[in-house]
């Protein structure tokens, strides 16, 4: 019996660790430090419950290296941590800052500054618009899975939000209409490709997936502002470092940009790019 205790306590301990490592990168290594220094630690004694001490003990050990030590050891790997808040020096932003506290931030260090060349001459046309980030990679060893993406593994690639407009208010929203920045899509007009449509009838079930894990429901007043969009677009085009850019067909049909090879289309193995553009370098 003792022995089946210790083969269930070692599963727990592989699966939570497996599972960390898998979302956060760093959190599975972080889980064994608090497992070893959990009987260490200065525990408040108006803490009753022994379950929410180790669930404190866990976030404040995860927290300090996700906030504090990675941030500063990440550049030894030649990537770096996107800003946090833009400001008028770096206008640049997370969509939802769960991305930075799951360290899905990072990038290397040509992309960092590619990113802040697009942002900055944004900024200077629109004022009240930052350069807003959804996944970029993690700050650790190219080939590592940034899950569900195929191909953020190596620092090298970055999803940046559309540019929305609230039409009741004449103003611009901070970010994307959906919680984490995914799903909320702009779909074909009338006589633009249907690219989703051609990808479920090829059997490519995933294609529009995101679509349908979107809680939100899209507000007729919330629109995909064709004019800074297009902006923002032709910024990244006209960037050199920039190699590849995916959007879905219809958008750069709309756009204008259906001759520029640097504009492409993912492939139905992925998932739809109208909600959201990739681009890598």
């Amino acid at each position: 019996m003792i022995q089946m205790h210790k083969i269930l306590i070692f599963i727990k301990t592989l699966f939570i660790f497996s599972f960390l490592t898998l979302v956060t990168q760093i959190g599975g290594a972080c889980y064994l430090l608090y497992k070893l220094l959990y009987n260490y630690l200065p525990i408040p004694s108006e803490i009753k419950s022994k379950r929410i001490s180790r669930y404190l003990s866990f976030l404040l050990i995860y927290l300090l290296f996700t906030l504090l030590i990675v941030p500063q050891i990440a550049p030894l790997n030649g990537r770096t941590a996107l800003p946090l808040w833009a400001s008028i020096q770096t206008p640049i932003q997370p969509h939802n800052m769960m991305t930075c506290l799951l360290n899905r931030h990072y990038v290397d260090l040509e992309l960092e500054k590619v990113a802040m060349d697009i942002a900055l001459p944004l900024n200077r046309t629109y004022s009240e618009l930052y350069l807003t980030y959804l996944d970029a990679n993690f700050p650790f060893w190219d080939g590592f899975p940034l899950l569900p993406h195929l191909s953020h593994n190596d620092g090298k690639k970055l999803d940046i939000s559309f540019i929305y407009q609230n039409k009741d208010q004449q103003e611009w929203l901070d970010g994307n209409p959906s919680f984490w920045g995914y799903g909320f899509v702009e779909p074909p007009q009338k006589g633009e490709s249907q690219q989703g449509m051609k990808c479920a009838k090829k059997g490519h079930w995933q294609y529009n997936l995101l679509t349908h894990l979107v809680w939100e429901k899209p507000s007729p007043n919330i629109i995909w502002d064709p004019i800074p969009n297009k902006h923002l677009l032709k910024l990244m085009v006209n960037h050199p470092k920039i190699n590849k850019i995916f959007i879905e067909p219809h958008l750069k049909e709309r756009m204008g940009l259906t001759k520029v090879q640097k504009v492409r289309f993912q492939g139905c193995h992925s998932v739809r790019h109208d909600d959201h553009i990739h681009l890598q370098l």
